[in-house]
């Protein structure tokens, strides 16, 4: 669980999920104001240097709950939702069938997300695509 936690002018993607693999975390009530572009990539397939989101979510099996998402160069909260897990994430046994982009979401609730550069709340690439109706609230 990561919990009131403060975040300001952080560089790159700030709180967030790697690989999609990642499943029954909670984010909440944390605030997150000014997210800024990372310096320099790491690899070529990072985009906090490009499109910082200040939640970067890569499963939506995670609890996003009363957090605050202010004045990020582009993104309060994307939900970066892949057919499959990427990373070292991928050769988990959990991992090797799943597919981020048509799992039902957790838990979204009660959260904000303002000023910011580009989308308060962002679904890419394709789309979030769940079996079941996913309520954002």
């Amino acid at each position: 669980t990561i919990v009131e936690n403060i975040a300001y002018e952080t560089h790159g993607h700030c709180f967030m999920l790697e690989d999609g693999g990642e499943i029954n975390n909670t984010f909440r009530r944390n605030l997150g104001a000014k997210t800024l572009a990372a310096k320099r990539a790491i690899s070529p397939e990072e985009t906090d240097h490009t499109f910082p989101s200040t939640f970067w979510c890569s499963n939506p099996q995670n609890s996003w709950i009363s957090n605050v998402a202010a004045g990020s160069k582009d993104n309060g909260f994307w939900f970066e939702l892949r057919k499959s897990v990427r990373g070292p994430t991928a050769s988990f046994p959990l991992s090797r069938n799943m597919n981020p982009r048509t799992m039902q979401l957790k838990i979204f609730h009660d959260n904000v997300s303002h000023s910011n550069g580009k989308h308060g709340i962002r679904t890419y690439p394709d789309g979030y695509l769940p079996t079941k109706e996913a309520v954002f609230f």
